[in-house]
Order: structure tokens, then C-alpha cells, then sequence
């Protein structure tokens, strides 16, 4: 397994008391493919705003290698 371009490790995040996601942990490597399928409402673009930086999440921590950029 190589080393993660980006990653997000036992990040929890919940809105209004309600708990979107507890202890996720997903790492992405250069090569990686991924794909999210869901409901409409399930967290999908959070998901998506986490990994981007647009967003906090309640705990866990987010690690995107230097000199690596999103667009």
C-alpha cells in the first residue's frame, strides 16, 4: 500500500446533535479510484467539503501530503 495523498483518520462530525459520521477513517492514494453512492441526505458532499478543507470536522484530524493540491 503506498503512502496517502490524502486522508481524513476517526473524524466525527454531527450537525445539530445528530451524528453524520463517527470514527470514518479513509485514506486516498495516488492512483486511487473511489466513488460515493448514496441517499440524498446521507453526507455525501460533507464527505466530499471534509477531504476538500472546506470544513471542520468535530474530531479526528485530516492529512494532505505537501505539495499536493485539490482542485
Amino acid at each position: 500500500m503506498s503512502a496517502p495523498l490524502l486522508s481524513l483518520r476517526e473524524t466525527s462530525l454531527s450537525f445539530g446533535g445528530r451524528p453524520l459520521f463517527q470514527d470514518l477513517s479513509i485514506h486516498l492514494a495516488q492512483g486511487d479510484k473511489t466513488c460515493l453512492v448514496g441517499r440524498n441526505g446521507c453526507g455525501k458532499s460533507t464527505l466530499l467539503k471534509l477531504l476538500a478543507g472546506l470544513l471542520e470536522s468535530d474530531k479526528g484530524e485530516r492529512f494532505l501530503q505537501p505539495g499536493v493540491t485539490l482542485e
